[in-house]
């Protein structure tokens, strides 16, 4: 048998461009493949794929079968053929929709939230699914890199029960016609992965104007972000422009999104007409935070 001693050792290919590591043995066989192509140009994160191949051994070298693989020195000069079993494909997840066709339940408690703390600019009690709060660091530490003022965090996730409460509010200030806070059910921060960001504390008009506001819109999705409300799809999201409000679709996701100029609404329909075998997002974990955002800390 060959490749008795096989070191697993996977990586991803992240918005900047790295090397991908792949699956060695003692033998220096390759024969597990990365499906990375074009990662490192779209800022994509590409799943890995694992391939069914045959190895055989013969006259000391090891040649793939059905791989472009190179020969590579072995012990033993005799004949074996060993097959890699085939993982199966994951099937592609489709984001959660949330809007007033799409509503959440008021029994809808989302998992594994967290306090934002005093790892990123915002009030330290305001909470986040984990898995977004680590995306929305990576991209916190470059915006602070960049020649753009920081924004703070000045919402994130919201109980049915809390939305309920701003909605009567705005609508006894306003009238039931108000357009300034969702409802309960069709608001997005009850799911935790969207998040409202700002400079002075308010949901600003003009963020879309702004230093930060424009890199947000030029460079969130290479973190996994959109901007959920665009300034031209009213008409499909129902929602006025919003450049403040940020949702986690996962990188992968808000890439194709942003190169092709589609809101979320759009962006599932294409998915459910490409992917009949797709599967709906269970939480925003099932995107994973980009590039080493656990390595960050607080």
């Amino acid at each position: 048998m060959i490749c008795d001693d096989i070191s697993i050792n996977r990586s991803y290919v992240y918005a900047e461009a790295r090397p991908c590591k792949i699956q060695t043995c003692k033998y220096n066989c390759a024969f597990w493949f990365c499906d990375i192509a074009g990662a490192a140009d779209t800022g994509g994160k590409r799943r890995v794929q694992l391939e069914k191949t045959e190895v055989v051994i013969e006259s000391g070298k090891v040649n793939n079968v059905g791989g472009d693989m190179a020969g590579a020195a072995v012990p033993d000069s005799s004949t074996t053929t060993t097959t890699v079993p085939t993982e199966p494909e994951k099937p592609v997840i489709i984001p959660m929709l949330v809007n007033k066709e799409n509503v959440m339940s008021a029994d809808f408690v989302p998992v594994n939230i967290v306090e934002i703390g005093k790892s990123v600019k915002g009030t330290p009690t305001i909470k986040l699914n984990a898995t977004v709060l680590e995306a929305y660091k990576v991209m916190y530490a470059d915006i602070k890199e960049a020649d753009v003022t920081v924004p703070s965090i000045i919402s994130g996730y919201r109980s049915y029960a809390k939305q309920k409460q701003l909605y009567d509010k705005k609508v006894a200030q306003y009238g039931p016609g108000q357009k300034v806070t969702a409802a309960p059910g069709p608001s997005e921060h009850q799911y935790s992965a969207c998040i409202d960001i700002s400079t002075d504390g308010t949901c600003q008009n003009n963020f879309g104007e702004l230093d930060i506001g424009k890199w947000i819109a030029q460079n969130s999705y290479k973190y996994g972000f959109v901007v959920r409300y665009p300034v031209d799809k009213k008409e499909l999201t129902g929602i006025n422009f919003e450049p403040w409000h940020i949702r986690y679709v996962g990188v992968e996701h808000a890439t194709y999104m942003y190169e092709h100029s589609l809101c979320l609404e759009e962006y599932v329909v294409y998915l459910r007409e490409t992917y009949p075998d797709a599967v709906d997002e269970q939480s925003p974990d099932d995107f994973p935070a980009p590039r080493w955002a656990g390595d960050l800390g607080e």
